[in-house]
């Protein structure tokens, strides 16, 4: 009776924290003392203390319906009450471990897998290490978070082997066939990056491949910096943002919404590297231009304060109908690339998907370079001009060519350029028409294709025409040479896979259309059912479905990293972080946890603990 009721109170503590983690709250208050107040066995109602934290008010809770537990708290020996965090800390590893010790067993059933990295700073100034792992098991592709390490250093050394050591003699590392990591020199350095020394020293198939969400981004930054009108469309956003922020201005901003029953909306601030900042400050100042508009004309008539009047003046002057024209045609060419960048995010996107998304992406890209298309963005913006009575687009065109018919002073080509070839702009040209319109928009559109082309097509080349050629419903469909090119990288049998390559087409040849697999996932898993005959096949495919896209499972564990180790918690040691990450980020597979074999494996461990367990 006493070892059964030692057991459920134990079993408790663990389901007290894996609720905390799952919920991702803090075990006990930060910055009070960790001993609670002492019960009153007396009282009918078991009570910490108003400073006790979330886990001692749980097991206050629960123990004020649950006899064994309330036994335990008001009579039980002060020294085996097991509320110490030693003991959390001990129970969370072992909940912890049980999680990761499931993934491993996954990834040895799937056989191959791909490392996924990525690198941030938590609030305490550490550098965190978020190592993730993708691998195809029953069927489906899994992208699961592993852990998060602390480093020492920012070297490739330092960094390869911390992701080496957190798997070793866990799993083959021969079976390791990618590596996935953002475009830092560090980890992508051909020769002493961190994706060579796994490569050279580990494994030769780990393929290094750079993030597409980030390489997106590169490509977005990239047209935010060296296209003018872009460039100065997002400073004044940038300035229109930090404008709003003021605590008064704010103030105003939202009752101007909630009085008008519009939806309140907030200004983002830009992000070199989070894209979806900027569209989704397009998006707002496009729906909310009239109100911020009115907020500036506001500013200036009542404000009192002359710095406030000041900046809303410049900034209201800057909304000229040249501002307002490619802020619309910003927001319409934009959207496309964060529909794409949300897709490129998808656990379950394989690379030949994810080239489909960036062709599909260019294709928009293609349809939005039209004259009416260009034709649409202006006349929005023209009707925007004359609601505020501005005047229109082309008469304010035609207003700076009756200025220019002024005598003004000759422009001076730079002196610091006198001695090169000059073939693009030196300075931006004031838009005479909608065919000045048109061109720069063009421009913008045909710099972003250009750098998609470069950064995604002209890469990793051998490994995009294979799985492609793997694709059933793509137009190079076992095709010989680009198959073989990619076994070659993968060290396939030649003459095995010939036989089984021919032998494949004469299967697929036989069966009706409907009955055909239909994407590469399907395909892996109509092969698997005679995996013996086509051994190389399936081999191709599986790493083909295994091949990561992004290292978006570290970027979503960098969220939960915000939460669990927020500004009130940054002296959380490293083991406790870590344990309640894995829990917090896994909270599906955490739920299914057998916490009697959690007690089992505590008793184990701690044979001699104070309280009685077999």
């Amino acid at each position: 009776m006493l070892i059964k009721e030692n057991r459920h109170y134990l079993v408790t503590l663990c389901e007290i924290l894996l609720t905390i983690s799952q919920q991702k709250i803090g075990v006990r208050e930060s910055g009070s003392l960790f001993r609670a107040s002492a019960i009153d066995i007396e009282s009918e109602s078991i009570d910490y203390g108003p400073h006790s934290g979330n886990f001692l008010s749980l097991l206050a809770l629960v123990g004020n319906h649950d006899e064994v537990i309330a036994r335990r708290i008001r009579h039980g020996p002060g020294n085996a009450k097991y509320t110490h965090h030693s003991v959390q800390n001990v129970l969370l590893d072992i909940m912890a471990d049980e999680v990761k010790n499931k993934i491993f067993e996954e990834m040895q059933a799937a056989e191959y897998f791909a490392i996924l990295a990525d690198e941030t700073k938590d609030l305490s100034k550490k550098e965190q290490l978020s190592i993730a792992v993708r691998y195809l098991y029953d069927g489906n592709i899994h992208e699961e978070f592993l852990c998060i390490e602390e480093l020492e250093t920012l070297d490739a050394e330092g960094l390869s082997s911390k992701i080496t050591n957190v798997m070793k003699d866990r799993v083959n590392f021969q079976n390791c066939i990618g590596q996935a990591y953002d475009g830092a020199s560090v980890v992508s350095g051909k020769h002493a990056g961190v994706n060579a020394i796994i490569k050279d020293r580990v494994t030769p198939l780990a393929n290094y491949i750079h993030c597409f969400n980030h390489r997106l981004n590169l490509v977005l930054v990239d047209i935010a910096t060296s296209i003018q009108c872009v460039r100065d469309c997002l400073s004044l956003l940038q300035n229109l943002y930090v404008f709003v922020s003021c605590s008064n201005i704010h103030t105003k901003w939202i009752k101007m919404q909630t009085d008008r029953g519009l939806i309140v909306m907030e200004l983002k601030q830009m992000s070199n590297t989070r894209w979806a900042c900027q569209v989704s400050m397009l998006r707002t100042v496009c729906k909310r231009f009239m109100l911020l508009y009115e907020l500036l004309s506001d500013v200036i008539e009542n404000d009192s304060n002359s710095d406030r009047v000041i900046e809303a003046r410049v900034l209201l002057y800057q909304f000229s109908p040249d501002f307002i024209k490619t802020l619309f045609a910003l927001r319409h060419i934009f959207e496309f690339t964060k529909n794409t960048s949300d897709l490129l995010q998808s656990p379950e996107l394989n690379y030949s998907d994810a080239l489909d998304l960036l062709e599909v992406l260019q294709e928009r890209l293609n349809d939005c370079r039209t004259d009416t298309t260009m034709q649409n963005l202006w006349s929005q913006a023209a009707n925007v001009c004359r609601d505020l009575g501005m005047h229109d687009l082309e008469e304010s065109c035609n207003m700076q060519k009756e200025t220019e018919r002024r005598p003004q002073r000759a422009k001076q080509f730079p002196s610091y350029l006198k001695n090169f070839i000059v073939d693009c702009p030196v300075q931006r040209e004031k838009l005479q028409n909608r065919g000045d319109f048109r061109r720069e928009m063009f421009s913008v559109i045909d710099r972003l294709k250009k750098e998609i082309e470069r950064r995604f097509f002209n890469d990793n080349k051998i490994i995009m025409l294979g799985i492609k050629a793997l694709v059933p419903e793509s137009t190079t469909f076992l095709k010989t040479e680009d198959i073989f090119a990619f076994g070659r990288l993968y060290h396939s049998k030649s003459q095995d896979l010939k036989i089984e390559l021919e032998n494949m087409r004469r299967v697929f040849a036989r069966k009706p259309d409907a009955s055909k697999p239909k994407t590469l996932l399907q395909l892996q898993q109509y092969i698997s059912r005679v995996a013996d005959a086509f051994y190389e096949m399936n081999r191709l495919i599986k790493i083909a479905c295994t091949l990561p896209v992004s290292t978006c499972a570290c970027e979503r564990s960098f969220s939960t990293l915000r939460i669990v180790k927020y500004y009130m918690r940054t002296t959380m040691v490293q083991n406790r972080l870590q344990s309640l990450m894995i829990l917090g980020v896994h909270s599906s597979r955490s739920r299914k946890l057998d916490l009697h074999n959690i007690v089992e494996k505590f008793d184990t461990l701690y044979p001699k603990s104070r309280i009685q367990l077999h």
